[in-house]
Formats: structure tokens, sequence, C-alpha cells
């Protein structure tokens, strides 16, 4: 097996991919390339860098208990399968242990598995999931969605996201001697039972995890960061933030743009500090696309309020207030973004936004139609209605940010630049958006 093939092994899915979340505008490919001009490496979910710091401990952990088991062998998918079984339960032990941490009131759907662990009786190696939800925890668990950083900058050896290097021995230290301190250290020593890694965490490995002294300094993120510990500083900063790196100058852009009075504002000051600070001739439009992506997704959602709480028939569309304010809204961004046409260097896949801005046209109920149809043929994921007929039909509309409007990771990149100390606070037009995860 080369290295190639091996680095997925611990994420890669074991039946089909997991479903994206919906992208019900055609934007995906450019959204990819803005953000990888932002923040390369990140992705919308890699926003609590604390996660980097558990993972290494679980990492060498899983590691020692692994190899102790008389396992070690990763040539067939079977035993890729099983090393992954060995990382698992100590990931979602860390959720349980922040949610028994945060008590009642403390809430934080963004936790991979948090519904279930919430339900959890502390004893069931399913942690209160079906067994697809298990399953699928290899892509929307915490390693899934940071496996790309323990590829990254020496975090692993040979950057193969899971062979310790020094920086995930340097983490797993700290954990190690905090767990130590509050009484919570594993203390097993026997060779561990190799039916039911889950099983054999949760009574033998680790049942110390529920237990936390005062005051504890590895809980999760909440919905807002904090900064981390001195020690985790030392070791996160210098990869994530390296001296003169686009992340680096993005979130320096954004904490000199922190009173920014939106999500659109900020991308608009973006688009002014960035290119003058180093960053891609490009990123000058970012503020006129994340105006245009934000104006869809609005009329998509008053279409859809529309037909769900009044007529179904697209004539009706018109008549509605709300979706004729939508309309103007959007009808106005795709004019500035046709405008502005020529004013930058393009996007390699600026078409995609190009088509969007295309959309309106003489008559409202004419607009309306082209844009119900772009949908239906451009978007993909979970599609929110389509038109039969002359009715509209509907299909999955979703609510929240997280259903169509991009973050182009600039949540992901603020949240971290706190947690390492290159921002002191994050943006108020960030705090209040958060992704969730999948309903585990």
């Amino acid at each position: 097996m080369t290295i190639k093939e091996a680095i997925w092994f611990l994420s890669a899915p074991e039946t089909s991919a997991l479903r994206r979340r919906g992208d019900p505008l055609g934007l995906r490919n450019v959204t990819d390339e803005v953000a990888e001009l932002l923040a390369p490496g990140l992705t919308n979910r890699t926003r609590d860098a604390r996660w980097l710091t558990l993972l290494s401990w679980s990492l060498v952990e899983s590691d020692l208990a692994w190899h102790k088991a008389g396992s070690g062998n990763l040539n067939t998918s079977e035993h890729r399968r099983e090393r992954y079984r060995w990382l698992r339960p100590l990931e979602l032990l860390w959720v349980a242990r922040s949610i028994q941490l945060g008590g009642k009131g403390y809430r934080a759907s963004h936790w991979p598995g948090y519904r279930s662990l919430k339900r959890w009786d502390k004893n069931s190696a399913r942690f209160a999931m079906t067994a697809t939800q298990l399953t699928n925890y290899r892509q929307s668990g915490a390693y899934g969605a940071y496996r790309t950083l323990f590829r990254q900058n020496g975090l692993t050896g040979s950057n193969d996201g899971w062979t310790p290097a020094n920086s995930t021995y340097g983490l797993a230290e700290f954990v190690a001697r905090e767990l130590k301190r509050e009484g919570a250290a594993p203390t097993w020593r026997n060779k561990p039972r190799l039916n039911d890694p889950a099983q054999w965490w949760i009574v033998t490995g680790w049942p110390q995890w529920q237990t936390a002294g005062q005051p504890n300094s590895l809980m999760l993120s909440g919905l807002t960061p904090t900064r981390l510990h001195q020690d985790e500083i030392n070791v996160l900063a210098p990869l994530l933030f390296p001296s003169d790196s686009p992340r680096l100058r993005t979130a320096q852009a954004i904490g000199k743009n922190c009173n920014s009075r939106d999500y659109v504002a900020l991308c608009r000051s973006l688009a002014k500090a960035l290119p003058r600070s180093g960053g891609d001739p490009s990123l000058s439009r970012l503020g006129d696309l994340a105006a245009l992506n934000g104006a869809g997704i609005t009329l998509l959602r008053s279409i859809a309020q529309c037909a769900t709480t009044g007529s179904r028939s697209i004539a009706a569309l018109p008549r509605d207030p709300h979706v004729i304010d939508a309309l103007e809204a959007f009808s106005d961004c795709a004019a500035v973004w046709r405008k502005t046409a020529h004013d930058a260097p393009p996007f390699t896949h600026q078409d995609e936004a190009d088509r969007l801005a295309q959309i309106p046209t003489r008559g409202k109920l004419a607009s309306l139609t082209r844009f119900i149809a772009h949908h239906e043929q451009r978007g993909s994921g979970a599609r929110w209605f389509g038109l039969v007929g002359d009715e509209i039909i509907l299909i999955g509309a979703e609510s929240g940010v997280e259903s169509g409007s991009f973050g182009y990771r600039l949540h992901a990149v603020a949240r971290l630049a706190v947690q390492c100390g290159v921002l002191a606070v994050l943006p108020r037009a960030l705090g209040g958006y958060m992704l969730n995860e999948d309903d585990t």
C-alpha cells in the first residue's frame, strides 16, 4: 500500500459517500476556489483548534492500544477499519466529557455526535447512535473534519495523517499532564481486548473520562472561542498561521475590520484589504460574490416560504411582497456583478456566478421562473423545491446559514485565530454564524 493510498484510511467511507450540504445556486466550485485563496487547507468544519490537541492525544493513545492488542498491519481495508475503531471511541468520549463539564445549560450542537451523546447512558458501545451514524462518523466525526490538517506542516510523520510526530507528541503530553492533574488520566497497562475497542475504552481503557477536576482546561470550544493554553499555542500557532501565509493575512484583515456590520460588509472590507497585502487580486470581487450568493439564498427562502404558507402557483409569487423585495435585491446584486466583470482578474470558476447573475430579465414572473429553473438544473445536494407545470413542489426547503450560504472558511479561520492568539475576539459579523453537524 502506498502512502497516497493509505493517508485516507482512517476517514475513508465504508459505504457510499455522505451527502454534502446543499449547493442550491450552483456555486460550489467558485466558492471552494475562493475559500482556498482565503484559508488554504481548512474547511468550514475546522473551527476548533482544541480538537487538534485532543486528537493528537487520541492518536497517540489509540496507536499504543492498537499495537498492544497485537495489531499494526494496515495492508487491507479490514485492518484499516480496525485501526479507526480504536480511535473513534476516544473522539466520542471527548465530546461526552465536554457535555458533562458544560452542564445542562451548556449547548454546543456543533460538536460532532452531540445529539446522540446527550442521550447516551455512558455504557453502550454504540454511543446512542444507529449503525449508520456510527459508520458515517468516520466522515462526520472530528478526525474526519481535521484529517487534512494532520497531513500538513509536520503534525504527523511524513504528513500521513495518523503517525504521531514531534508536534503530535508535544500536544499529547500536554493533555496527559492536564488529565493527570485532574485525576482523569488513563491507567491501563494490560493488553486490550480485540473484539470490541469501544467497550474496552469505556470500561477499562479510559473510564476516568468522567472524572474532571476544576478548573478544567480541556473542554471543547463553545459558540464563543477563547484563547487556548499557552502550551497549545506554542505548537499550533506556527502550524496554523505561518508567517506571511494566506491564513495569517486573512486573519489579520478580519481583525482590522472586526466592526463590520454584517457578513457581506466584512467580505467587502476583505476584498479591499487582501489584494493590497499580498492576497490574490481576484479576491477584490469577494464582496460582490458574497452579496450575490446571499441575495440568492434570501430569494430561495422567500419562495419556499410563500409556497409553504400561501398559494403554490408560480403565478402567485409576484403578488407576494417578500418575494418581490428579495427578487429586487437579487437583481441589484446581479447587476453589480455583471457591471464589475472586468474590474479584477477572474476566478477560474467565475462562470458559475456569471450564470447566476444572468437570470434577472424583464418581467418579475419570467425572472422567478428562470431562477427556479436554475435552482433545479444547476443546484446540487438536496433541492428545496421544483416546478411541475405552474405549481411549486416543495422538496426539502431548509433554513439557516448552513443550508446554502457559503462561509468561505472565514468563520473557521477567525475562530482558530482567536484560539491561537492571532485575534483578540471573534468579529461581530461572524459571531452568530455556526454550521451544525449532521444529526448524530
